[in-house]
């Protein structure tokens, strides 16, 4: 009867959960292709990608995982495009994994955006493309924090100097002509701190609004000639308590932060 072979199909497919537990990827390879012929064609073809995977085998993986990638569930949808992204960065395909990667970190309701976001960024260090590398990483801190990835990301962050800060425009004096930094700013000038620039602008702006959306005051965007999009945090009347500002976002986020001062036009 139908009702049976939908049994025995999910008997299957347990036992190769069973077997994938084990480490026994060829009998968990089997059950899932059992699994598969015996209804739960999807579901089974998204394991039997996994397993392939698992095995080394690639290009078996993306086949059968290109049947899970076209299920009407979404979330099985979703995790079959993760690990067929998983399996063109096995290959070394860098730019056909993070293209994959970004268009899942890029979805807010898929249930797999810290991951997507975490890859995108492995995939763009290892071309390089530091840039692009921490926007990935430092979204990804901002709006899933509590998620595995943050911890991997925050710390990535800080071993790549955690922001493009090379690039703001500060002005190279003499020793002589530096200031001493106990001297009173002009009157009316207001600070801020800036968090993150980005060469993607839809980044930036994604940042800020995660900011906002956890509570964090006064996030806005600043578009500047370079071609940067720089997220700040204020104003504040005080040097003091932007640096205050910065270091407790510091402390929940692992954001690195650099002070900017604006005199009164």
């Amino acid at each position: 009867s139908e009702a049976g072979r939908a049994m025995a199909g999910r008997l299957h497919l347990e036992l190769g959960h069973v077997a994938m537990a084990r480490g026994d990827l060829g009998d968990a390879l089997a059950a899932y292709r059992d699994a598969r012929e015996r209804g739960m064609d999807e579901e089974g073809s998204l394991w039997e990608g996994l397993a392939l995977l698992a095995l080394g085998d690639g290009v078996g993986a993306r086949s059968a995982l290109k049947r899970a990638a076209e299920s009407g569930n979404a979330a099985l949808r979703a995790r079959a495009r993760l690990a067929t992204a998983d399996a063109y960065r096995a290959a070394g395909d860098w730019d056909k994994a993070a293209s994959m990667y970004e268009s899942l970190g890029d979805d807010p309701a898929n249930g797999w955006r810290s991951t997507a976001l975490w890859h995108y960024g492995v995939c763009q260090e290892a071309q390089n493309r530091m840039p692009q590398a921490r926007d990935a990483w430092s979204r990804l801190v901002a709006l899933a924090p509590a998620s595995l990835e943050a911890p991997l990301a925050r710390a990535r962050l800080r071993a790549t100097e955690e922001w493009e800060t090379a690039s703001l425009e500060l002005e190279t004096v003499t020793p002589e002509e530096t200031p001493a930094e106990s001297a009173e700013p002009p009157p009316g000038t207001r600070f801020a701190i800036q968090v993150g620039a980005f060469s993607v602008g839809a980044n930036a702006d994604g940042l800020a609004q995660a900011l906002n959306g956890r509570g964090v005051s006064g996030a806005f965007v600043e578009r500047s000639g370079d071609g940067l999009s720089r997220v700040f945090v204020g104003w504040y009347d005080t040097r003091t308590a932007a640096e205050a500002a910065g270091d407790s976002l510091s402390g929940e986020f692992g954001f690195g932060f650099t002070v900017i001062a604006r005199e009164p036009e």
